[in-house]
């Protein structure tokens, strides 16, 4: 094998000059060193994790290699990424093969100096522009930015960094984080508002009035029983009581709250995409997703490139849907920041997960200088560079 490497390597360098030839041969350094540098006694949990929605990589502090050993039924196929693969070496480079990557993630995970960095968009116009979800030219928009930067100095306010970090701020502050969408709390509200005084605290019957089980059915396709629907609707408002003296609104935020966090199926009746950049200025409601549309607007609204990440994240152990911003910093590259929790310098990389979904059967380990796992396929992986 080491052989047919060596001659393959010499037909591309005859093709294509050096560059073929050099830059894996540069990829190989690069990858025994990694190796060098990993302790065999590493205990650290996978770094990839499998989920029924396909797999999920958390990505190191810096650029590390992936060993995929791929199924006998499918080879390297399309992935769907936020950051590119590079193969140093496949092993007989056909079905059920073990193959070694450099992973180059687009995202900084290194120290910034902001001292001396000036806002530069140059290259990166797409992420300037305003999209339907993001009407960047709204005064409401440019007003929020102007609150939101009040306080920085003349300096600082031309200053990607600083900028982006006091829009992240203000819209933790100002914003609340709230899973279901102004337009049910004003149905739930309305019922209320229809209701005699005596009937203004039960919940079960605020609910069963607003959500008629029939009418829900035929709107989301529910495949569950009225029986069961009661069942649910009762164990979450049994133990509710709503103090009279509050409004109608603040009545229905507080019962939806409880169903939010209790019985998720009541969000299948909206669409978060409906909330724009907008809209959560107006309703200062929204999920994460539409935190994060109100960053990349403001931002893009203020010059400063930035885009909006969907992917998933740990919440209390627990693996869900979760999407946060990235403003771009030049010289540096694209910096995480994540509205919802209010994560900039403290933005946690263990909990934010990225999407690693190959159409194969495979198995892939993560190397890097922070964990190590599954010894024999990193063996497996060090033998082809020893090849």
């Amino acid at each position: 094998m080491k052989m047919g490497i060596k001659i393959g390597l010499g037909i591309l360098a005859l093709l294509f000059g050096c560059n073929a030839s050099c830059s894996s041969n540069k990829l190989n350094q690069e990858a025994k060193q990694i190796f060098q540098e990993i302790k065999t006694d590493c205990k650290d949990k996978y770094h990839i994790i499998q989920t029924n929605l396909g797999q999920y990589i958390i990505l190191p502090k810096e650029d590390a290699l992936i060993c995929i050993k791929f199924g006998e039924d499918n080879y390297y196929s399309n992935y769907k990424t936020d950051f590119n693969l590079e193969k140093i070496i496949c092993k007989d480079n056909q079905k059920g093969s073990t193959c070694l990557f450099k992973l180059n993630h687009s995202y900084i995970r290194k120290e910034i100096n902001p001292s001396n960095i000036k806002i530069e968009s140059k290259g990166l116009e797409k992420f300037l522009k305003a999209e339907n979800h993001l009407e960047i030219n709204n005064p409401l928009i440019k007003e929020a930015v102007k609150d939101a930067i009040k306080d920085l100095s003349e300096e600082d306010k031309q200053n990607p960094y600083f900028v982006s970090k006091a829009i992240n701020h203000w819209i933790y502050n100002n914003i609340e984080y709230f899973a279901l969408p102004p337009k049910l709390i004003e149905r739930v509200a309305k019922t209320i508002d229809s209701l005699p005084l005596e009937d203004k605290d039960d919940v079960y019957f605020i609910m069963d009035k607003t959500f008629n089980y029939d009418i829900l059915k035929k709107e989301l396709n529910l495949k569950i029983s009225k029986e069961r629907w009661d069942e649910n609707l009762l164990l979450v408002t049994e133990n509710i009581f709503i103090p009279e003296a509050k409004e109608s609104k603040e009545i229905a935020k507080e019962i939806l709250k409880l169903f939010d966090e209790k019985w998720e199926i009541l969000q299948l009746s909206w669409n978060s995409k409906d909330m724009t950049a907008v809209k959560v200025l107006e309703t200062k409601l929204g999920k994460c997703v539409n935190m994060s549309y109100l960053l990349v607007a403001m931002a893009r609204s203020y010059g400063i490139p930035a885009k909006t990440i969907h992917s998933k994240a740990y919440l209390n152990k627990n693996l869900g849907g979760h999407a946060w911003a990235a403003f771009y910093i030049p010289e540096y590259g694209w910096k995480e920041l994540d509205p919802t929790w209010n994560e900039f310098e403290t933005f946690n990389y263990k909990e934010h997960v990225y999407d690693f979904i190959f159409n194969s059967n495979m198995e892939a380990t993560l190397i890097s200088k922070e964990s190590c796992s599954n010894q024999e396929l990193l063996n497996e992986c060090k033998a082809l560079l020893d090849d």
